[in-house]
Formats: C-alpha cells, structure tokens, sequence
C-alpha cells in the first residue's frame, strides 16, 4: 500500500476560531453552522472557506461551477439571519436557502456527533511535515461505524496525545490488521526533494504539494465508496478540494482529528514516518532524531560527519532553513 511516488493559503485559519469551537465564537453561530452544515454537503455542495465575523459567519460554497457565497448572523434582538452574495444563480441559492433554512438545535452537538450519520468515511492526516528529518508520509484511513467502535476501544486517539511507544504498537497494529482500510503516501527524501523543487519551480508551494499527496492517499480508497471524506485542515479548503474531485462530501476542517478515522490516518503516518527514520538511523549508524529542532540538526550533523554532505539529499527536506546551519 504504500506508494513511493518515481514521477511527479491560510494554514488552520486558527486567528478564525477559538479552542473550543470549530467556526465561530458566537455559540448561537457554531450551533447553527453545524446543524445545517451536514445536509449541505450532502446535496453536493464543497465548503471551500469560511471567515468569522463580530456577528456572524461568512460561508463560500461551491456547486459544479458556481461559487456562491452566504454570510449568517445572530443577535440576540433580531435572532438568525441570512445574506447572500448577489449574483448567485438563482437555483442554486434557492437550493442553499432550503438547507441553511431547514435548522434543529445541535447547542449540544459535538463536531464528531455531527458526523455520526455517515455510514463508511475515510479520514486523511500526515506526519512529517513540519520535520526537517525523515519522510512526508500521508495516510487515509476507512472507517465504519462497526469498527469505530473497535478503534475507540482499542485506545486509538490523535497521535499527538501518545507517547512514542504507544504511538508505535498501535501504528504497527493498524497496519497489520487493517491494511486494506489505509491508503498510504510516504515520499522519501530524495522523491520530496525532487517534487517539492518542481512544484516550486511551476509557481506552487508546500501546501500544493501537501493537497496532492492527500489526494493519492485517498484515491487508494475511493473504490469502497465511502459516503465522506474529512480531512484535518493545513491550508485554504479550495487547495485541497482541486486534488480530491471524486471525493463525496469532502469536510475539511480544523481539529478533525477528533474524528477517530482522521486519528488513525494521524497514528499511522506519525508510525511510518518515525519507522523510517529507525531504518535510516540503522543503516547510517547514528540515531537521527525527529523534528526540526537542535537534537535534530545534531544528528544531522554527526550524519554529515560520517558520511558527507551528499548524505543530505537522502536525509532531510532540503528547503528548510535548518540547512544553512549544516552545511
């Protein structure tokens, strides 16, 4: 499963939302926003971006190859409203209208209940991707409600809340039981070098190169036509969107890693990722560390040390600044 690939915007949007809401700070707007926003992605509709306001919340959809554009607002005087961009097909915004309009109380809704309707949906995470060392790994990973059960009573949590032995046992216990249910895109150092210069040289970023490694990892699992894929949000939703066209119901969104499908995506590819740094630690002899801070750049050091400077292609992501105090 894994795949060695030969060939070839506002990240988080955190300043948007606060530690405990997802899109608004207003409880009447959060309430709302995940009440409606379900039905709406079901009736083919992407959430491509969205922008917290003193009063509200500014919405951007698309539909086939309509944008269309909805601003919600709360007082406590007037209670909710809705605005929408001028100039918005007049079905689609009928269609819009019908959804944002047909709303149940969901104040005690949490962001994961919101998604208990889905019957089988993949959730999509790296690791990596900030380290200066070891590989860009991206996995997808298909649930059910059946076996989110067994995840949850399994221990399966965001990676970052495990220790590196546990988050090794469970990675290894993914993927010798559940193979079939992860899609996995982990490019080695010499590949994400190569890619990242050709995506920067065609005018594109880190983050392009981000939405098209999770596009392929979850292209692998398209074929079990899940009803929904979400994936933890790292730049502008319409980056991602562009490299997952098939996907159905696509919900990019902050801290879905409180999803547990999106928690085993995370604990898979944090395990390949520190799993390839132990087999490159073996076979150049030195413990190369993870991350991107001093220990790292001192096991790069000693790497360099040992083997010279033509190691580094093989090592680490050339385009971090770390570099400059290796070489």
């Amino acid at each position: 499963m894994t795949d060695n690939i030969s060939s070839s915007g506002n990240p988080k949007a955190n300043n948007m939302i606060s530690d405990k809401n997802l899109y608004s700070d207003i409880p009447e707007i959060e309430s709302r926003v995940l009440s409606v926003l379900p039905a709406v992605l079901k009736n083919g509709f992407v959430l491509e971006d969205f922008k917290s306001l003193p009063y509200g919340i500014r919405l951007l959809f698309r539909k086939e190859d309509s944008s269309v554009g909805v601003t919600l607002y709360y007082s406590k005087k007037k209670g909710h409203s809705t605005v929408f961009d001028a100039k918005i097909p007049k079905q689609i915004e009928q269609e819009l209208r019908l959804h944002l309009t047909e709303q149940t109380d969901s104040s005690h809704i949490s962001p994961v209940a919101a998604e208990q309707d889905f019957t089988r949906w993949i959730g999509c995470d790296e690791g990596g991707k900030g380290a200066f060392t070891g590989p860009l790994v991206v996995a997808a990973y298909l649930c059910d409600q059946d076996h989110a059960r067994d995840l949850a009573a399994t221990g399966i949590t965001d990676s970052k809340s495990l220790n590196g032995e546990r988050l090794m046992k469970l990675s290894h216990q993914l993927m010798n039981r559940y193979k079939n249910r992860i899609g996995l895109v982990e490019l080695k150092h010499e590949t994400y070098n190569r890619l990242y210069a050709d995506f920067k040289e065609q005018g594109r970023s880190l983050n392009h190169l981000l939405a098209w490694a999770h596009g392929k990892a979850v292209e692998k699992l398209l074929k079990w036509n899940p009803d929904a894929v979400i994936v933890d949000q790292f730049a502008w939703p319409s980056f991602i969107q562009r490299r997952m066209p098939e996907a159905p119901n696509l919900i990019i969104r902050t801290k879905a890693e409180n999803n547990i499908a999106v928690a085993a995506a995370s604990i898979v590819a944090a395990g390949r990722y520190l799993t390839a740094l132990k087999l490159l630690s073996e076979e150049l002899g030195v413990a190369i560390q993870p991350g991107a801070g001093a220990n790292a750049d001192q096991s790069v050091r000693r790497a360099v040390d040992l083997h010279g400077n033509d190691i580094l292609h093989r090592l680490v992501k050339l385009h971090f600044r770390n570099i400059e105090k290796i070489r």
